[in-house]
This record gives C-alpha cells, sequence and structure tokens, in this order.
C-alpha cells in the first residue's frame, strides 16, 4: 500500500507516536486545521515557542489487561493539548472533533503491534490561560488506544529455574528431573 495514501502496509518500521503522526499528516482537512509542522510529539513544548495553533501528543505507559499465548492486550491513554488564540476556541473544538474523526473506532498496524481500537474519552477540557505576556485557550483531549503486541516471555516469565542458572533444561547435568 501507499504512504501517500496515509495508510500504513504491514510492514511497517513506524512507532507509536509516528503512527498516530502519519495520520494526521495525511489527512488534508486534519493539516488545514493544524499544519504538520505544528504537530508535535513527546514532550509538551514551551508554548511560547510556536505560533498559534498547534498541538502536542503523548501516550502514556500501558495498563496491562490480557494476554493470549500469541499476545498481550494493553491500554495506553493518549493525552493530546491543542493550543489556540483566546478568541479561537471554535478552532480548537474543531481540531478536537477532527482527532475523534481521525483516531476513534479505527484500527492501524506500527511496529510493535497493532492499535485494535481508539476509545474517545468525551469532549476536550478547555483551560484559559491569562498572564503578562500570553493570553490563550488550551484543549486536552484524551483517547484510551487498546493495542495488541506480539506476547514476549522472559525466563522469569515462565518459571524453568535453570534458565537462570545457566544450565540447559534438556541436559543429562539437570538435577531437575526433567
Amino acid at each position: 500500500m501507499s504512504q501517500n495514501a496515509g495508510v500504513l502496509d504491514s510492514n511497517c518500521q513506524l512507532g507509536l507516536l509516528e503512527s498516530m503522526s502519519f495520520r494526521w499528516k495525511h489527512n488534508p482537512q486534519a493539516c488545514a486545521l493544524i499544519p504538520f509542522d505544528r504537530f508535535v510529539t513527546g514532550r509538551i513544548p514551551n508554548v511560547q515557542e510556536y505560533p498559534f495553533p498547534f498541538m502536542s501528543l503523548t501516550v502514556t505507559g500501558g495498563v496491562f489487561r490480557g494476554r493470549s499465548d500469541r499476545a498481550e492486550w494493553v491500554r495506553r491513554t493518549a493525552i493530546i493539548h491543542i493550543w489556540v488564540d483566546m478568541a479561537k476556541l471554535e478552532h480548537g473544538e474543531a481540531v478536537a472533533e477532527m482527532l475523534r474523526r481521525i483516531y476513534c473506532n479505527r484500527a492501524w498496524r506500527y511496529n510493535y503491534g497493532d492499535v485494535i481500537d481508539v476509545l474517545d474519552n468525551g469532549p476536550a477540557q478547555v483551560i484559559e490561560v491569562n498572564n503578562e505576556t500570553f493570553s490563550y485557550k488550551e484543549l486536552i483531549k484524551i483517547m484510551t488506544l487498546c493495542i495488541q503486541q506480539p506476547r514476549v516471555d522472559t525466563c522469569e516469565d515462565i518459571c524453568v529455574p535453570s534458565c537462570s542458572s545457566g544450565t540447559n533444561p534438556g541436559s543429562s547435568s539437570s538435577s531437575h528431573g526433567l
């Protein structure tokens, strides 16, 4: 599949944050609201460094939900901060709605698993900031990512005492009677 189509192929080498920003980058309607060069991932930047509007995406660590013999399921929280000029709340709300349309109830692959669903955690929270140098509105949109990733067990997970001692459990020198 072509990456220009905004679809990740099955050989995806993008991390989770990169895969999410990829979906924004390849949506012309989204980029009309917030240009891709104002979509940052990771740490929240200093609002004085960017012209409004802009946004930041962070994803928290996962909460384990279950596993099978082949996969683990986790839930991770995506937190998106949207900054707009004080008089542009409607623009920020349109960005929050676009986030919902692009991500919620969608699935896609990334380099270490699959986002199998995205749940909308409700309307964006709006915060007004007024200080001597800046006045702006910050909207905080929260979504839950349901992720399936390959199950990877370590020696400690499978409880084979000989793994940590360096002996082979199948060798005749094993004292565990295996």
